[in-house]
């Protein structure tokens, strides 16, 4: 069965889609974005004050269920260590 020039084009389309990706990811490797800010202690401790359960119900939807659970325990352990006084946290 012969393909359509329609699905010739999307493949070829999807193929170099891929050959663009692959060649990005190895080029910048181990690169920071640029312009981005370091947000401090303090505000990421306020920003996880005021998730809501509904705000933390529709991100466990959106972002999954294990990356809400690793923030949360990294923000649990932040603010443990602010309570014990340490104020460089790596």
């Amino acid at each position: 069965m012969d393909k359509s020039i329609y699905d010739l084009v999307v493949d070829e389309l999807v193929s170099r889609q891929k050959d663009v990706r692959v060649e990005l990811s190895n080029r910048f490797r181990r690169t920071k974005p640029f312009r981005t800010q370091k947000v401090s202690n303090e505000e990421l401790l306020y920003n996880y004050s005021q998730i809501t359960p509904e705000m933390e119900m529709s991100l466990r939807q959106s972002m999954g269920e294990e990356a809400i659970d690793d923030y949360n325990i990294k923000m649990e352990n932040l603010k443990r260590r602010r309570g014990n006084g340490y104020k460089k946290i790596r």
